[in-house]
């Protein structure tokens, strides 16, 4: 006797607003394979993948109800499909439509949270990067105010070497018995 695994599939009904006539339609959750999603809404790998990411971002559909598992074990819904199909046909009617009938049981609390996490992490990004500007500003000010103090030590030592120079050549010219004046023929 063999045992058979038997998935659950939730199904919801929505209503699918054409260009120019109303259909309700029932969309199932069921799950394909990414070739199989590529094909029924005609994108190729990079352009599907934005899509469903603009779909998570801008729309804010939960990402639970767009794909599951991950890698090379990752299924998309028929749900996703039909809000890529009206994404692509640019009918915004039909997919609001569509994001209303989203279950919302579906929403964890683990994504609630994930969300308030994103918030505060870019919050904290937000304030690192102007901790960093500040910081920058703050270190270019502070090396502005060694450059001066380094030239105003600069001309203090030269002042200091010049006198130490002259007082030592005087000392020198003393035990001689000889004079500045003489040496160099300085007239007072």
């Amino acid at each position: 006797m063999e045992s058979k695994i038997v998935e659950a599939v939730d199904v919801i009904e929505a209503e699918v607003i054409a260009s120019d006539s109303v259909q309700p339609e029932s969309i199932q959750i069921d799950w394909i394979k990414p070739s199989e999603a590529q094909y029924q809404t005609g994108l190729n790998k990079t352009a599907f993948q934005k899509v469903i990411a603009e779909l998570t971002t801008k729309y804010e559909c939960p990402v639970q109800l767009l794909r599951r598992g991950e890698a090379r074990n990752t299924e998309y819904s028929l749900f996703a499909v039909a809000l890529i199909k009206s994404l692509k046909s640019g009918d915004k009617k039909a997919l609001n439509k569509l994001l209303q009938f989203a279950p919302a049981d579906e929403v964890s609390s683990a994504l609630t949270i994930t969300n308030k996490n994103n918030q505060v992490a870019r919050q904290c990004d937000l304030a690192a990067d102007e901790n960093f500007k500040s910081a920058k500003a703050n270190l270019n000010s502070g090396m502005a105010n060694w450059r001066m103090l380094g030239g105003s030590l600069a001309k203090k030592v030269a002042k200091e070497i010049k006198a130490g120079f002259a007082e030592e050549f005087n000392a020198e010219m003393r035990d001689l018995g000889v004079q500045a004046q003489d040496v160099f023929d300085v007239e007072n």
